[in-house]
């Protein structure tokens, strides 16, 4: 057989049937063996003159299969025969040069064949070395970001924890201070209140005391005025005594006394003596006026010690 490029081959098959009708085989042919060959054939000569050699070889695969022998199939239906399988033994061109050429080829497409999956393993063998590589540099780089991711947390954690406890101790510091604020303002404030009862008891202690002076001074007050009044009425009584029975002027013996002492030694004094109304007897003429000038004690009588300390006025009637 030829193919499309008129290369010659040379085409093994095995073919593999059932005799079913064997009456019909008798009636309808004299040599079964032989048209089954041929029809077999036909279909081969039919599957090799549509393809060029190498589409032969790669389409080869077609006459192992049952649809590709349909005049054998049809040819056995009719004399009784059912082929239930056929299998390519083997092909080879027909031409010697052609089976050299072709055993050549095949030699060398093998070649090529195991050159190319040398390659191809030893690509693979590269790719699978770099994916690999690739794979642990990602798994690095994957562990390193997670360390690093885990280190952010803990460290974010971290900054958590160290400012809630600031803010703990801020707080606690706070609450501290208002409690001190609140018991310095509360010790203030009984301590104001200390000190407003201290001073309020104070106020009334010294009012009290105040009063007492008060009234011891009144009293004392009441009684100087009790006795320099008798002292007084004593010393114009003296006086008048003097002035009565002595017929002395009591204003100029007065006036002569206090300028016979030293200046250093004179005392102003201003002595009022008020007359009782028994003392309107003394002489007409003759009054009692006032003296501005220091008098000196009188030795002849005992109220007149008294006339040093006080200022006098007399008056007669």
């Amino acid at each position: 057989m030829r193919t499309k490029d008129d290369a010659r081959l040379q085409v093994d098959l095995m073919l593999f049937y059932q005799l079913r009708d064997i009456e019909r085989m008798l009636d309808e042919s004299h040599d079964p063996i032989g048209e089954l060959i041929n029809s077999a054939e036909g279909d081969v000569v039919e599957f090799a003159g549509a393809r060029t050699f190498e589409q032969f070889k790669d389409a080869i695969e077609g006459l192992s299969s049952l649809k590709t022998y349909e005049q054998l199939r049809c040819r056995a239906e009719n004399i009784g025969y059912l082929v239930t399988k056929v299998t390519l033994r083997s092909y080879q061109p027909a031409d010697p040069r052609l089976a050299e050429m072709h055993s050549t080829a095949i030699k060398e497409r093998t070649e090529l064949v195991l050159n190319v999956e040398k390659l191809r393993q030893r690509e693979e063998a590269e790719d699978f070395t770099l994916q690999k590589s690739a794979e642990r540099d990602a798994q690095k780089n994957r562990a390193e970001v997670e360390h690093q991711q885990h280190s952010f947390k803990v460290a974010a954690l971290a900054r958590d924890e160290a400012n809630r406890v600031a803010t703990c101790q801020a707080e606690i510091a706070a609450t501290m201070r208002q409690q001190k604020r609140a018991e310095e303002l509360k010790e203030d404030e009984h301590k104001r209140a200390h000190d407003a009862k201290q001073q309020e008891h104070e106020r009334v202690q010294d009012e009290l005391r105040h009063a007492v002076r008060m009234r011891i001074a009144a009293e004392q007050a009441k009684d100087e005025l009790v006795r320099v009044t008798a002292l007084h009425k004593a010393e114009a009584a003296h006086y008048a005594a003097l002035a009565t029975s002595a017929g002395i002027d009591v204003t100029a013996w007065l006036v002569a006394r206090e300028r016979a002492l030293p200046r250093s030694d004179r005392i102003d004094k201003l002595a009022i003596i008020h007359h009782a109304s028994d003392s309107r007897a003394a002489t007409p003429g003759r009054p009692l006026t006032a003296l501005t000038q220091p008098a000196s004690p009188v030795s002849s009588t005992t109220a007149s010690d008294h006339v040093s300390h006080t200022h006098l006025h007399l008056d007669g009637v």
